[in-house]
């Protein structure tokens, strides 16, 4: 999807794994839907990141992160 904006507003959490139920359910229920209220805002979307797994010369490698937050928003 083309950016259809001059902003981009851009944000980074991490949160503790025994409260994770809890923020997930803040966030997709109460935060993202009063954040597409206001004015000028035309989406909003969330990514958790995950282990990626490439083949680099025939050899398989995982790459994890660490000290990163879990969570990204636009």
């Amino acid at each position: 999807m083309p950016i259809q904006t001059r902003y981009l507003f851009s944000a980074a959490m991490d949160v503790e794994p025994s409260k994770e139920a809890l923020f997930n359910e803040v966030y997709d229920k109460e935060h993202v839907p009063l954040i597409l209220t206001v004015p000028g805002v035309i989406a909003a979307v969330r990514f958790k990141r995950q282990p990626v797994t490439l083949i680099i010369g025939g050899e398989k490698k995982t790459i994890v992160m660490e000290n990163e937050p879990r969570y990204d928003a636009l």
